[in-house]
């Protein structure tokens, strides 16, 4: 029986200080599955919020789609960290936490009190979770860095994902590889937990975006190294894969084969795909080996096949042989995929001020909860929920109204 009441995580309290994109991510999907997750932000709020119009969306208070994305299901609490008594609330936040998020740089950290070394101490029991750019050794370990520095540019993607032929950078999508490295994060937050368990202690888990693109890029790292020397990148003409590749069609549309089992299935595409059964008697793509040393020439004969007939057609033909394929897609078709829609995998999403957009959803799904939409916290102005959490935590009134007025909390909601 699928339920939208507590998820799996219900009772697990959680301190998000972060901002963009990474670590915000994943503290939204411990959200979803349940945990109650503070976020805190400075007065002028997440960085991340004012982004909107970077990719032609709004950035208001009662629509901002691309804050939402990454935050939805939060509380919101804005602190002056740089105040005495605001690192105090904090703390007072993480003595109740069972796991605490942040991506700012440790030398920050240190110096408001919120190192690991400072929180293990105090609260033994907490989960530290540390994103950094590039890890915290080596020359670059204090470096800023972004998904399209840290993740795009420096694993190699950015030169080796385009083809050779056109000898510029790729335009890496910004957020990518952030949500990417957020699920990666999950895994280990869940990890620590589980330990926990049997051993009482907290743990630290950490991990940067240069570490997660590495892993991530593997096969293109490991082949390439001098040792076997894999041409990256590679030239469009000259596939490593020409049955593995995106091809042209008749109508402008792209095709991308998948054929990995090539013994299995070049002879059902020749014969029931491509309609060119004397391929089977070409020495020369007999085997995948030989069919490697001959990409340049099988690509030729693809190429030109291929641009015979529509991608509908083709993707008929693929279907029926069962072969793996796959029309390529722009980013603007998937919000009307029926795939997508029919598996709850994007969702429309309500604004404060009532306009509707498609927001993806958080990907792991389970058999017996069901992600609450609309989101049971949707909150969008910076400190929504400061009265309401200092509330909770045993504050009154009164000292909430004191506290706002010395420039220790923001409160929008006195207002």
């Amino acid at each position: 029986m699928v339920s939208s009441g507590k998820g799996p995580l219900a009772g697990l309290r959680v301190v998000d200080l972060s901002e963009f994109v990474a670590v915000p991510v994943a503290a939204k999907m411990l959200a979803d599955w349940g945990a109650e997750v503070v976020k805190v932000e400075r007065f002028e709020g997440d960085v991340w919020r004012w982004y909107g119009p970077s990719f032609n969306v709004p950035c208001q208070d009662d629509e901002n789609p691309l804050f939402d994305m990454e935050n939805l299901n939060k509380k919101l609490v804005a602190l002056n960290l740089k105040t005495d008594k605001g690192r105090s609330i904090m703390q007072r936040l993480l003595s109740e936490a069972d796991i605490f998020m942040t991506n700012y740089r440790i030398d920050a950290l240190k110096r408001m009190g919120l190192s690991y070394e400072d929180l293990s101490v105090l609260y033994p029991k907490l989960i530290f979770v540390h994103l950094t750019g590039f890890g915290e050794k080596g020359p670059d370990a204090g470096r800023p860095g972004f998904d399209i520095v840290a993740y795009w540019a420096r694993s190699g993607a950015m030169l080796d994902l385009v083809p050779a032929e056109h000898g510029v950078p790729i335009s890496a999508p910004f957020g990518f590889g952030d949500h990417i490295t957020g699920e990666a994060l999950v895994g280990g937050i869940l990890a620590a937990l589980y330990q926990r368990e049997k051993t009482g202690r907290g743990d630290k888990v950490f991990m940067s975006l240069f570490g997660n693109a590495i892993f991530g890029a593997g096969c293109m790292i490991m082949s390439s190294q001098d040792k076997y020397g894999d041409p990256l990148p590679r030239y469009m003409t000259k596939p490593g894969n020409p049955v593995g590749h995106t091809y042209q069609c008749k109508d402008g549309e792209w095709i991308l084969l998948s054929i990995l089992a090539y013994d299995r299935y070049w002879p059902i595409f020749c014969e029931k795909v491509l309609g060119r059964p004397d391929l089977l008697q070409d020495e020369r793509f007999r085997t995948k080996f030989s069919a490697k040393e001959y990409s340049a020439e099988l690509y030729k004969i693809l190429h030109n096949e291929i641009k015979k007939k529509s991608s509908d057609e083709w993707a008929s033909l693929l279907r029926a042989a069962d072969i793996a394929f796959e029309k390529v897609a722009h980013f603007k078709d998937v919000t009307k995929d029926e795939q997508a829609l029919a598996n709850e995998y994007i969702f429309e999403h309500t604004f404060k001020n009532g306009n509707k957009a498609m927001l993806p959803r958080t990907p792991v799904q389970f058999g017996s909860y069901k992600i609450p939409n609309p989101p049971p916290r949707a909150g969008t102005r910076v400190g929504e929920h400061t009265a309401d959490v200092l509330l909770k935590m045993g504050y009154t009134d009164f000292e909430i109204e004191d506290l706002e007025k010395q420039g220790i909390i923001k409160n929008p909601s006195s207002k």
